[in-house]
């Protein structure tokens, strides 16, 4: 299969991944990819920053990298989000999304 368009090169080492968020949700999940973006169950309350907060830090763990190397860019109080990932290629953000929608 090939990357899907909201997983995106943003530069040189860093891409972009266009993400639907669902807060409140029993465990912090990927729940699927379209074309459009990565949906992502949150465990956390949509509020005071707690969800965003707790989106960067399970991407980051589900990526494999440093919490530093992943940012909220856009969408901090909607559930369309922009993440930022640096250090990284697009090629290994969409294997290690793979990985994490098989187990």
């Amino acid at each position: 299969m090939a990357v899907p368009a909201c997983i995106a090169k943003a530069g040189a080492m860093r891409v972009a991944i266009t993400v639907l968020a669902k807060p409140n949700a029993k465990v912090s999940a990927i729940t699927g990819v379209t074309e459009e973006a990565l949906g992502v169950a949150i465990a956390a309350p949509p509020k005071e920053g707690l969800a965003n907060a707790a989106l960067v830090q399970f991407l980051a763990q589900e990526l494999g990298l440093k919490r530093r190397q992943v940012s909220l860019d856009k969408g901090s109080a909607s559930k369309h989000k922009r993440v930022l990932v640096d250090e990284t290629t697009v090629e290994d953000v969409w294997q290690k999304i793979q990985e994490s929608l098989a187990s």
